[in-house]
């Protein structure tokens, strides 16, 4: 079977989702044409050949037959390049890298909400084992129980009526730990899904290596949350894309000036060389548009403002997300010390019971009530401990930190 701990499930989870495998190709898709923009500024060469073979001969008169020419043929080598562009090139480069930016931080941000699912799914089966344990546990302890209460009522000491109710507490249990493993079986199916498993691989959980709180501080957590979250760079190179679209819409009427060579070989007919070429310097220049340059660089200074509006609400996003996933473990810490002061009440309250009923002071129903709240201590405590595990987990993904490791083979 599959031994995964929250890591391993992350990087499992990246190297077999279909989506990020979309995503790497929509990154391949703007490199390439980021390579066809760069290509433009390079020296093109060009051959073309054509060959024509004529017929029937036309009646010529006699004497003038030489002069049709049946078989045609021209090869012509054309030379180009691009000279002046006066920053249209410039700017076409521009969009074009930033393409790739974008392409590369919307995979980044894919990745970070995979691995932080994967993260969680898992944790969530790990609880669920764990009040599985706490169920059987429960049972356990409550047929300890009843096994007393059976030897006290055949020695005459006490009612049947405290070994129905035990027994009916032994049952209520037993069918809460059959509940319990549908629900594991479930959260091994949703675990699947996300890892992009067959759903007949074993998975079985580790919780050797759960996730650990940063070290840093509320203030150096968000910097470094700034600095790393892609999100932050989806935001930023959107600013970049319409600062270069800004460029391009005000580049659109500037000159071009290129330059186009061409050596030429064909039949020569009546010319006195069949051998000819010409050199070509050709200046373009867009006189009229009619005020489309005017206002697209009017809309895209308005988007540019959106973006840069955007990006603000992206960092102060970013910030509020980990300034809140760090009050909640502090929270949470101090949770799970008044669970564990809780249960170790709720034990003691048991023992007592136990006694009590042992020594005719107390009745069975006190017992199975000390029972069922060590039960709802352990279950409190699992809780909180899920719930700070789950919030290191949103902290450390909110700071951008995606903690890898190789994923296992399965």
């Amino acid at each position: 079977p599959l031994i995964l701990d929250p890591d391993a499930a992350a990087a499992l989870a990246l190297a077999n989702s279909p989506e990020l495998r979309i995503d790497a190709q929509s990154v391949a898709q703007a490199e390439a044409q980021l390579r066809q923009v760069l290509a433009l500024d390079n020296f093109r060469l060009d051959l073309s050949a054509n060959l024509v073979h004529r017929g029937p001969a036309p009646s010529l008169p006699e004497g003038f037959e030489s002069f049709y020419i049946k078989t045609l043929h021209a090869e012509t080598l054309t030379a180009s390049k691009i000279l002046w562009t006066w920053g249209q090139l410039e700017s076409q480069r521009d969009l074009a890298r930033v393409g790739v930016e974008t392409a590369q931080t919307a995979a980044a941000v894919s990745r970070l909400a995979l691995a932080k699912l994967a993260r969680a799914a898992l944790l969530k089966l790990a609880y669920d084992e764990r009040l599985l344990d706490v169920d059987r546990e429960t049972v356990a302890s409550l047929m300890e129980h009843q096994r007393v209460t059976d030897k006290r009522y055949r020695e005459g000491l006490i009612a049947f009526f405290e070994v129905a109710q035990a027994e009916a507490q032994v049952a209520h249990t037993q069918s809460l730990v059959a509940d319990r493993l549908g629900g594991i079986e479930r959260d091994r199916v949703a675990l699947r899904r996300v890892l992009n498993l067959a759903q007949t691989t074993p998975v079985r959980v580790s919780v050797n290596n759960m996730p650990e709180q940063p070290a840093a501080d509320l203030q150096a957590c968000i910097e470094q949350a700034l600095d790393a979250r892609p999100e932050m760079r989806q935001a930023q190179s959107a600013v970049r894309l319409q600062e270069a679209a800004i460029r391009a819409a005000q580049t659109s009427l500037r000159p071009t000036v290129s330059v186009v060579a061409e050596v030429q070989d064909q039949t020569a007919g009546f010319a006195t060389s069949a051998l000819s070429y010409q050199v070509v310097v050709a200046l373009q220049k867009p006189i009229l548009d009619g005020g489309a340059q005017r206002a697209e660089v009017r809309a895209a200074k308005a988007v540019a403002e959106t973006a840069r509006l955007r990006l603000e609400q992206v960092a102060q996003a970013v910030a509020a997300e980990v300034a809140d996933a760090y009050v909640q473990i502090e929270q949470l810490h101090e949770r799970i010390a008044a669970a564990e002061m809780a249960e170790r009440a709720a034990r003691e309250q048991l023992r007592i019971a136990r006694l009590r009923f042992e020594e005719d002071l107390g009745l069975g129903v006190e017992v199975i009530d000390a029972q069922a709240a060590v039960a709802r201590a352990q279950t409190d405590r699992a809780t909180a401990e899920l719930d700070l595990n789950l919030a290191i987990v949103g902290l450390r993904a909110a700071m951008g930190m995606l903690d890898l490791q190789e994923a296992p083979e399965g």
